[in-house]
């Protein structure tokens, strides 16, 4: 149990909100409900919506919802608070059923509710005695002594409940989050389970086991195998303490929970198979299932390992063939068949001498770049190559029958080229078309390595001159798309500096890097990172930009989520960004936003990142970095997460719209003094039913809620980031405006700021804007007749219309009305997609799927 210090007041407005919740949630009864999110997501608990208390005509007291409440489900020791936004918010399903887990109470002495100041320091923490209470003495933050007393009221294999009988404080956990080896005491203790005269009494401890099932059945992190592995110990430690047989029922219950035992390991394992699969770990999920042996498995279970086996069993041997297929077709073409014949027959060094084909310009062209496609080629990518996989079995298999194959090795070669650049609808014989292509891609790698701006035009001139006939938009995009990272970190041998274990909680795999010399600053920015298991640089993979605060350093905090982040496949990037500060806080002037965009942009040109699917997460000052940094720039990120954020009301009370198309899902504790401050914005995210999730732990302060990882990349795992046509407002009612604080908030998905288009800036320092000018706005849509509309237009003087391959009808004049006026020395024009555009926002991004092909710049004055 941690505390972070807060002030008194700040401690009972959180108590406040406490009551309410507690006051709400209890009166529902204790039937749960599902709550399921518009992308499945599940919560599930009592249910309740704050209530305010009125006075009618007879001056009785009634109950009605409160205008501005939130709904609320109690999950165990925590609330968590979504919308029920009618059109964009959660549905509740009332008809559902819980497993119910036996609990073990205590009854509380009388509660003498003495206030509980803010607490600096835990000193000692005394072991619970056998009426399961403990004493804390803690220092307050005036450096006063504080002792407390806690009573464990309520354990449950779900959570349990610390109340005081002397103090107005309650602390709930889940109950994985403690050692299993404490509750396992714990539950000896109770008078329902302790072993009375020194006899054992085996169904009070088949229950110990069970309950401790209970836990390992629930918890979602890798503990579980030590809660099954203590459940199934306290069994046979039985069996040495009171001997069998036992009772036909104990022995019946004992039976049960050995059953139960064996099926959620076996559920464990097929859990973490199927997660390996999604996670592109297959050597490791091939390795595991070939030495699998379930103890214990029902229907379902048999179910999932039969796909996990029949998804494995078919994805390999695929992946290999096409590997083999390919390489058969190049070692063919290059002569490299021929040497090796030679070899075998006469010696090696007689292949030295074997004749070698003439090849072309455009096959040595074609086969350069199959060997670049063997390279990148991994299972989660070998569907681009089906149709060259297809057609090279049957034309081998007509080469085996002596037949003339129906298709040469040059239209192999382009199937195969087309279909690695473009995706297998892309595939096509046209050698023509894949040597265009190959080009393509091979000038967009170039240009990205290329650090000098007239290099890089140099470059682009002399592919213009070559290419007689350019590729249509939606092919460039593709390609571009669909490119591997454009400085690969060599991963044999890697430039990065290892951190050691004893800095990262003992978690090993984390590396520091840098982003060499930047603009902002010489010396480039520190970053830590991790990798999952089975990094390769042909699959795509999702991304947690996770941002440290003083109080927790990038390494611990990338050690924190690397678990998690292994299990569900995600790369891991820390910029190291409070050096700086030492202990001062972040202070939203919107100046630092440099040190995490930097880092991410270095990662995407060396690792193989999906843009889509990157995610901010930020503890304590990290967290206020994360949400001015997601608010800042939302068309960056598919998901923002935070631990403890305390958005100061002057900045986040104008800012707090710019979330309405990015998914937020932050945690913190009612002890942390940061609530007030979430709730003035969650009060706004909630009415207009923005894609919003708040948790809050009972008598908790600011802490690493360990619990919420799992349930964060359950999360994480169903978004994906807005872009493109989806960015739109399409006419939708009710979309809130984009408001911009500062000049470097300068997009917002497809329109910005241009530079110096803020009329009045408002600088902001501390969290507070130095002026108390409105802020800029706008809003902005495509309209039925293809005409950008930008609305609510203020204080802007300057636009910047950003424009994709599907954003318009890029055959007919594009026409701007701002406030319904066409913007002045504007006229309609056909725009031509423009390469250069493109290719040097790429370079200033990474970014390969934000693909701008045209932008369009206005004056406004209205």
């Amino acid at each position: 149990m941690s505390f972070y210090p807060l002030s008194r007041r700040a401690t009972w407005l959180a108590l406040g909100f406490l009551l309410i919740g507690i006051v709400a949630v209890t009166a529902m009864g204790a039937d749960p409900v599902v709550v399921i999110l518009n992308d499945g997501f599940v919560i599930q608990g009592p249910y309740a919506r704050e209530t305010d208390t009125m006075s009618d005509a007879s001056g009785r007291s009634i109950k009605v919802a409160k205008i501005d409440g939130f709904d609320i489900v109690q999950d165990g020791p925590k609330y968590v608070i979504f919308s029920t936004h009618s059109q964009r918010g959660g549905k509740i399903e009332k008809e559902v059923s819980r497993a119910k887990y036996t609990a073990y109470t205590t009854k509380l002495k009388r509660r003498l509710g003495r206030p509980v100041l803010a607490i600096h320091k835990i000193v000692k923490t005394t072991e619970l005695d056998e009426n399961w209470t403990r004493r804390l003495d803690t220092i307050t933050t005036e450096n006063q002594p504080q002792t407390l007393t806690q009573q464990l009221t309520t354990l449950d294999p779900y959570s349990f409940t610390l109340d005081s009988s002397t103090d107005a404080i309650t602390v709930s956990y889940h109950t994985s989050e403690e050692d299993p080896a404490r509750i396992r005491k714990w539950l000896s203790l109770h008078p329902d389970l302790k072993d009375v005269g020194g006899t054992v009494d085996p169904e009070r401890r088949i229950k110990i086991a069970a309950f401790l099932k209970d836990v390992g059945s629930l918890d979602a992190t890798r503990r579980q195998v030590l809660w099954l592995r203590m459940a199934r110990q306290e069994l046979e430690k039985l069996k040495t303490d009171a001997p069998p047989p036992w009772s036909k029922p104990v022995t019946e219950q004992a039976d049960k929970v050995q059953d139960d035992i064996d099926k959620a390991e076996t559920r464990l394992v097929v859990d973490e198979l199927e997660a390996a699969l999604r996670s592109g770990r297959y050597d490791a999920a091939r390795k595991f299932l070939a030495g699998f042996s379930p103890k214990g498995t029902d229907a379902m279970e048999t179910t999932r390992i039969s796909i996990v086996k029949a998804r494995i069993d078919a994805m390999q041997p695929k992946f290999e063939d096409t590997l083999r297929l390919l390489r058969r077709v190049i070692e063919r073409e290059s002569g490299m068949t021929t040497i090796q014949t030679h070899a075998a027959a006469f010696g090696v060094a007689a292949g030295l001498f074997a004749p070698r084909p003439k090849l072309t310009k455009e096959m040595a062209t074609l086969l350069d770049a199959g060997s670049v496609i063997l390279d990148e080629l991994h299972p989660d990518t070998a569907g681009r190559l089906e149709l060259f996989h297809d057609l090279a079995k049957q034309s081998e298999q007509q080469r085996v029958d002596g037949k003339e194959p129906s298709e040469k090795s040059e239209a192999l070669l382009a199937y195969a080229i087309s279909g690695w650049l473009k995706g297998k609808n892309g595939a096509d014989k046209t050698v023509e078309s894949a040597l265009r292509c190959w080009a393509t891609r091979q000038l967009a790698i170039n240009y990205l390595r290329e650090s000098i701006g007239n290099n890089r035009k140099i470059l682009l001139d002399s592919y213009r001159k070559e290419t007689t006939t350019p590729l249509a938009p939606d092919e460039l995009s593709q390609i571009i798309t669909l490119l591997p990272p454009t400085l690969p970190m060599d991963l044999q041998n890697p430039t990065w500096k290892p951190i050691s274990k004893d800095l990262c909680s003992g978690v090993d795999g984390i590396v520091r890097m840098n982003t060499g010399s930047l603009p902002e600053t010489g010396k480039g920015v520190d970053y830590c990172l991790r990798l999952p298991p089975e990094y390769h640089h042909g699959r795509s993979y999702p991304v947690v930009l996770a941002l440290p605060s003083s109080v927790l350093p990038a390494e611990q905090m990338v050690a924190g989520l690397a678990e998690q982040a292994e299990r569900n496949g995600y790369i891991i990037i820390s910029p190291e960004w409070t050096n700086q500060f030492s202990t001062k806080g972040y202070d939203f002037s919107g100046k630092d936003h440099y040190y995490a965009l930097a880092a991410l942009r270095d990662a995407l040109r060396r690792f193989q990142i999906d843009p889509d699917k990157v995610f901010l997460f930020g503890f304590n000052e990290g967290a206020n970095f994360a949400l001015d940094l997601g608010m800042s720039h939302p068309d960056l990120f598919a998901g923002l997460v935070g631990f403890g954020p305390n958005p100061p009301p002057p900045l986040m009370l104008e800012y707090w719209r710019n979330t309405q198309k990015l998914p937020t899902y932050f945690v913190t504790g009612d002890l942390s003094g940061t609530f007030p401050n979430l709730r003035k914005v969650y009060e706004k995210w909630m009415t207009k039913g923005f894609p919003a999730i708040l948790t809050l732990y009972r008598g908790r302060s600011l802490e690493w809620f360990p619990v919420e990882i799992p349930r964060i990349f359950d999360w994480m795992n169903r978004k994906s980031r807005v872009r493109g046509t989806a960015s739109l407002r399409l006419n939708q009612f009710g979309v809130e405006p984009w408001q911009v604080l500062r000049e470097t908030d300068d997009r917002y998905y497809w329109v910005g700021v241009g530079t110096n288009g803020i009329r009045q800036a408002n600088p902001v320092s501390n969290g507070v804007p130095s002026r108390v000018n409105p802020p800029p706005e706008f809003a902005a849509d495509i309209g039925k007749a293809g005409i950008i509309n930008i609305t609510k237009a203020i204080g802007i003087s300057k636009f910047v219309i950003w424009l994709d391959k599907d954003l318009i009808d890029w055959t007919k004049p594009i026409r701007i009305s701002i406030n319904g006026q066409p913007p002045p020395r504007y006229k309609p024009q056909i725009l031509k997609p423009d390469l250069h555009l493109m290719l040097e926002e790429l370079y200033r991004t990474g970014d390969r799927k934000m693909l701008f092909l045209g932008k369009i710049e206005v004056d406004w004055q209205g």
